[in-house]
């Protein structure tokens, strides 16, 4: 509906709307991650100036302090854009990103300067109207790594997708990763299948979109080395324009909670909570686990 209303050029749409192979499912894979809910303790401010935008996050975690800024900024239309990550003590990388040298490309390339001089980073991606490619390159010192991904619209409603990555080093060569993945998408309905851990963990999700305001999951995890299996339900509920609610609970025992708070145009506030459902009536069960994030600025 979003991008019925904004009615965008043909090639623009296509650009917006292909979906690669790492975030096929996204939605329903973040539901279910533990990094979703442990925010600790963090306060965030976004603010832009000109073209210019930096954001800066603090991080309080067991009595440890941590802090982080990035600064972006568009050095022209030829080199794109560039962006310094600073730590509480340093500038640890350097980004560009640049699109446009070659119709539906972008790169993004990182430096790592606290891995040393010959480490860092390079993302193509290539995004067509019934095909997306992405190839990753890391270099850390003398280890090479690349991870290549598809994922291709074979019907309307339709994709199938995979993943390889490949090391390099010195004194071997050897595939690290491979998975594969198939997506149903219907209207308001989403039926994802992909492997992880070099196909030995299948994961299948459904989510069902019931209204504007209401987002269901249905989840069944199997681990062929382990011969596990666990099954979650979850969803996401926005309760108004200002408040969601998300989170979801396995049979694995996890249980998490997501409330997010729009205090203003410029304020919001997230608490995250994390629990074992199966040992929460246990007198010596682990404590619930609750993180608070402030953000502040330009969202």
């Amino acid at each position: 509906a979003f991008f019925r209303r904004c009615r965008l050029p043909f090639p623009t749409f296509v650009l917006f709307i292909m979906t690669f192979f790492a975030k096929l499912g996204k939605d329903a894979f973040d539901l279910v991650k533990d990094k979703t809910y442990d925010l600790k303790s963090q306060l965030e401010i976004k603010a832009k100036a000109d073209e210019a935008a930096w954001e800066g996050n603090l991080t309080l975690d067991d009595a440890k302090m941590s802090g982080k800024v990035k600064v972006s900024r568009p050095i022209s239309d030829k080199y794109g854009k560039v962006t310094a990550e600073i730590d509480t003590q340093n500038v640890t990388k350097l980004e560009f990103e640049k699109s446009g040298l070659v119709p539906n490309l972008n790169l993004k390339g990182t430096l790592d300067l606290l891995q040393g001089p010959a480490s860092g980073a390079l993302e193509a991606k290539y995004a067509h109207e019934r095909a997306t490619l992405q190839v990753d390159l890391k270099l850390k010192q003398s280890t090479v790594a690349a991870e290549a991904s598809t994922l291709i619209k074979v019907a309307s409603k339709l994709s199938v997708g995979g993943m390889v990555a490949y090391r390099h080093t010195a004194d071997s060569d050897e595939v690290t990763d491979y998975n594969g993945a198939i997506q149903f998408k219907g209207e308001g309905t989403d039926l994802v299948m992909k492997t992880e851990n070099s196909a030995d963990t299948i994961s299948t999700f459904f989510t069902h979109t019931y209204s504007p305001s209401a987002w269901l999951l249905f989840g069944f995890k199997y681990s062929l080395s382990k011969d596990t299996r666990v099954v979650s339900l979850g969803g996401k509920y926005t309760i108004d324009g200002s408040s969601t609610v998300k989170g979801f609970i396995a049979t694995d025992g996890k249980a998490r909670v997501h409330y997010l708070q729009n205090l203003s145009n410029v304020a919001k506030v997230e608490i995250g909570t994390q629990f074992d459902a199966l040992r929460a009536f246990d007198k010596v069960g682990a404590a619930p686990k609750i993180g608070v994030k402030l953000s502040l600025g330009d969202f």
